[in-house]
């Protein structure tokens, strides 16, 4: 195989990441208004729901491109059809599936899935009640079947099976063969407040917003808990006791062994955690205690990108109205990204979406009142800068697999290590090098844009490189 050679030149790198929050749109009533959930990407437009607003002020579908422009209304929600939904849409080749917490035919809600053009609008299941109520979390896909859990608000005794405590269901795409896979009792959790579940294998994992050992003369304070989906096992994994944080009200999210996650409330000043639950030896760390400032109450779930993780909380944050946050995933480097003012968005209850080096997401309230899409765009600020002496180091191939070699072409140059770092800035992996040509395998990190630093005794070289699988 020929091998494709890039020289790398001697360049700066620069000591900050660059960042940047865009206000991208202004929800408006008449277009939908306060958006509890969270947005979804196809590569072309996001997609997203208002809990209100539209024709009928019971909330609306939409898609709009990343850079805030041709903002559509797919749907108006009506109450034949579903309406209030608070969760997020959940996307399948061009179909997109979703709930809602009220409407249908019983008015508990109901299952529903369209098309990404706004046509075949379906219901898939109608709630009753015995069958769950009042879901204010998204759907979980597995092939062609979807995953869910009933429970939200209106009260603890309000999510519908067999105690009115909420359960864990499952259904096809199609809206066959719905299963109700296990009732919430109290002991083993109730009322999944804004929370999905999160798929490994065959694996379930989710969080109630309470439940658990009785404290006080009532349920505790939520847990984390696994659903093996072959022979319907489920497993009390962890109780929180408001010392380790109290009732979670987003979801889960894996990495390897790890779940990562934030309770709503508890932990050391009593205004909610980050903690990260390691399924091998079930060992619980609490990670991150909010103390107001940086954040208080925290709705929706995490978005982690090589180690770091990125949030927001509802509100604190400085201006009361909430903020966005990263922190790495050992729960050091905590950084308050935005402050929310009100007129940048405020009081957010979703999660963040990555798409390159992008983050997208969502306020409830602010703007003009009732809600904003912003982006937050963060770069490695890395400059590639010809000199008239540049270092004779090759990469290739180039892209790459994962695996790549690079190599001293001037033997006289002494190399000292190398650095990688992804599109937002992070290093995923270093090294020293002693030898002439260094072998380096980083198949394990996804697709995309990174850059090698060389590090030689005559200064430093960036080069580009590219994953493509």
């Amino acid at each position: 195989m020929k091998k494709l050679y890039l020289i790398i030149l001697l360049a700066v790198i620069s000591a900050s990441a660059k960042a940047q929050y865009t206000k991208l749109f202004d929800f408006t009533g008449a277009n939908g208004k306060f958006p509890y959930g969270s947005l979804i990407s196809d590569g072309t437009f996001l997609y997203g729901m208002t809990y209100s607003g539209g024709v009928n002020d019971s909330g609306v579908i939409f898609k709009i491109k990343p850079d805030g422009t041709v903002y559509t209304t797919l749907f108006n929600f009506t109450y034949t059809k579903g309406c209030f939904p608070f969760g997020s849409l959940t996307l399948s080749g061009s179909t997109l599936y979703g709930m809602t917490s009220q409407g249908g035919a019983n008015n508990f809600g109901c299952i529903f899935s369209i098309h990404t053009d706004g046509t075949r609008d379906t219901v898939l299941l109608n709630f009753n009640g015995a069958n769950g109520q009042n879901t204010w979390g998204s759907l979980t896909l597995s092939g062609n079947v979807l995953y869910g859990m009933t429970g939200g608000g209106g009260g603890v005794t309000n999510g519908g099976g067999a105690d009115n405590l909420g359960l864990i269901f499952s259904i096809h795409t199609d809206g066959t063969d719905y299963t109700d896979l296990l009732d919430f009792n109290g002991v083993n959790g109730h009322t999944p407040w804004f929370s999905s579940l999160t798929l490994s294998g065959n694996v379930l994992y989710g969080m109630t917003g309470g439940g658990g050992p009785i404290v006080n003369g009532s349920y505790g304070y939520g847990n984390i808990f696994s659903f093996n989906t072959v022979g319907n096992v489920y497993t009390n994994l962890f109780d929180f006791n408001g010392t380790n944080g109290a009732f979670p009200e987003g979801s889960l999210i894996l990495s390897g062994n790890m779940l990562y996650g934030m309770t709503w409330q508890g932990g050391v000043n009593h205004l909610g955690n980050i903690f990260s639950f390691n399924t091998v030896g079930d060992i619980f760390t609490d990670l991150f205690d909010f103390n107001g400032t940086d954040g208080k109450y925290p709705y929706g779930d995490l978005t982690l990108s090589g180690n770091v993780l990125y949030g927001m909380t509802s509100a604190g944050g400085g201006s009361m109205a909430g903020n966005v946050f990263s922190v790495n995933t050992d729960g050091t480097g905590f950084n308050n990204l935005v402050v929310f003012n009100n007129t940048n968005g405020a009081a957010p209850t979703g999660d963040l979406t990555l798409s390159g080096n992008v983050l997208y997401g969502m306020t409830s309230a602010g703007g003009t009142n009732d809600g904003i899409i912003f982006s937050y765009a963060v770069t490695t600020g890395i400059n590639e800068l010809t000199v008239s002496n540049p270092i004779s180091v090759s990469i290739y191939p180039n892209p790459t697999s994962g695996k790549f070699t690079i190599e001293n072409k001037d033997i006289a140059l002494k190399i000292k290590g190398w650095e990688i770092y992804n599109a937002i800035g992070e290093k995923v992996l270093e090294s020293v090098m002693s030898n002439l040509q260094s072998v380096i395998d980083i198949f394990n990190q996804p697709n995309g844009i990174y850059f090698l630093k060389v590090k030689t005794e005559k200064g430093e070289g960036i080069q580009k490189l590219i994953i493509q699988k």
